[in-house]
């Protein structure tokens, strides 16, 4: 995941309303089709005590269903495969932003199941694990 701030505009005197773009992407690391929900994952903004500054992100996978195919609320992503996704909002105050130290989102929220109803069975919980880094990243906000 990372996060970034393409565009801020002055609210008041050292106070901005600031955009938020962030990027994040799904591996299926299982030897079998898992389904995910193709809603954004949930994600928020974590104080110094961990406390919640901010969520509600809005955003979408990359992802589109064939011409005349309406999207789906769930895809099957294969072994190997990996989706990506895109979420902003727009107009955060930089008071908010100054107070956010980390960007946190729990994966274990981003798989429904296996998609094999029998794999399901067999095996009925998708083990789901954070990157390498963890599930936050620092927040990058320039103080000002």
């Amino acid at each position: 995941m990372d996060v970034a701030f393409p565009n801020e505009h002055e609210l008041v005197t050292d106070i901005w309303y600031v955009d938020i773009l962030g990027h994040g992407s799904i591996s299926n690391k299982t030897t079998a089709a898992v389904d995910i929900p193709l809603y954004v994952p949930y994600i928020e903004g974590l104080d110094v005590d961990g406390r919640t500054t901010m969520n509600g992100f809005r955003g979408e996978f990359d992802f589109s269903p064939p011409p005349g195919v309406p999207r789906p609320s769930t895809l099957a992503l294969q072994p190997g495969q990996t989706i990506s996704y895109t979420f902003t909002q727009k107009g955060v105050s930089s008071t908010i932003l100054t107070k956010t130290i980390a960007w946190y989102s729990d994966p274990k929220y981003t798989v429904s199941n296996f998609t094999d109803l029998t794999t399901q069975t067999k095996c009925p919980k998708v083990n789901v694990i954070s990157p390498p880094q963890g599930p936050s990243i620092a927040n990058t906000y320039p103080r000002h």
